[in-house]
């Protein structure tokens, strides 16, 4: 599955969680994706930006583990608990191929 079909087949399900206006406002990135029987997950990175701030400071770019399961979008472990790109992949890798990794879902988009 590419980043390009993934976006699509959560579009289609009515899902905003690619909108180009979600994507900018958690300033997010989609990464490495794993497919499995029946969806993905895929790592997503956000980088908080202080209001009033687009030019100035901003906070460091951490990592999520998300899983698609051909509904929903949900978020497996804590948001951004991942610091870096290497970590959240391996986390996202194991999920894939049904090794326990992360914490339950918390979050559905």
């Amino acid at each position: 599955m590419t980043k390009d079909e993934l976006k699509d087949a959560v579009a289609a399900r009515g899902n905003y969680f690619f909108s180009p206006s979600t994507m900018r406002f958690f300033s997010s990135r989609v990464g490495a994706i794993y497919p499995y029987e029946g969806g993905a997950y895929f790592v997503t990175s956000e980088q908080f930006i202080p209001p009033g701030s687009q030019f100035g400071k901003r906070g460091p770019r951490r990592f999520t583990v998300r899983k698609w399961n051909g509904k929903t979008v949900t978020t497996i472990g804590a948001f951004q608990a991942y610091g870096s790109r290497e970590a959240a992949n391996a986390a996202a890798e194991r999920a894939a191929k049904g090794v326990q990794t992360a914490d339950e879902e918390v979050a559905s988009f």
